[in-house]
C-alpha cells in the first residue's frame, strides 16, 4: 500500500460547522465544503477527529490502529524526521510529498497515534482573520512529541 492509498483507507476530512463569512444581498455567504460535517462523526467513538484549523481530519481508529508501528518508523527516518524534529509546517511536508492535503492528513495521523503535537494558530492566541492568514502562511506545525519521563518516587 502506497502512502497516499494509507491515507485515503484511514482518514476522512470533514468540514467544520458552517460559519456565515459575510452577507450578500440580504443573503448569508458560508463556507460550504463538499465532505461530511464534524457534527456527523463529533458522537462516533470510532472515529478519532482532529482539527487541522481549516478543516478537522477523522481518523478511523480501527483502520489506522494496524499501521500504527509503520506511520512511526515512516517520519522515524529520512526526510520526515528532520523536519519534524525541529517542527515542520503543513507547507513543508505538503511540498515533500506533493500535496498539502496530504500533509494535513499525516499531521492527524501524527497526533492521532501519539507520535506529535500540532501547534496551530489557536494555540498563539490567533483568532479569525488573523488566524486563518497565520494558518495559510504556515502556522499549523507538527512537532515531535517529547518523550514522557516518569517521575521519580521518594520511595
Amino acid at each position: 500500500m502506497d502512502l497516499f492509498d494509507f491515507f485515503t483507507s484511514t482518514v476522512i476530512p470533514l468540514r467544520k460547522d458552517l460559519e456565515v463569512n459575510a452577507i450578500a444581498g440580504g443573503l448569508p455567504v458560508v463556507d460550504s465544503y463538499r465532505m461530511p460535517s464534524t457534527a456527523e462523526y463529533s458522537s462516533d467513538d470510532t472515529v478519532d477527529v482532529i482539527d487541522v484549523h481549516f478543516i478537522c481530519i477523522g481518523v478511523k481508529k480501527a483502520l489506522a490502529e494496524p499501521y500504527k508501528e509503520r506511520f512511526n518508523k515512516l517520519i522515524s527516518n529520512p526526510p520526515f524526521y528532520a523536519l519534524i524534529e525541529k517542527g515542520t509546517t503543513f507547507i513543508e511536508l505538503g511540498n515533500l510529498l506533493g500535496s498539502e492535503m496530504a500533509a494535513l492528513y499525516m499531521l492527524a495521523l501524527g497526533k492521532h497515534y501519539g507520535f506529535c503535537d500540532l501547534i496551530l494558530p489557536a494555540d498563539l492566541g490567533l483568532e479569525g482573520d488573523e488566524a486563518d492568514i497565520a494558518a495559510s502562511e504556515g502556522s499549523v506545525i507538527m512537532v515531535k512529541k517529547a518523550p514522557e519521563v516518569p517521575e521519580e518516587s521518594d520511595e
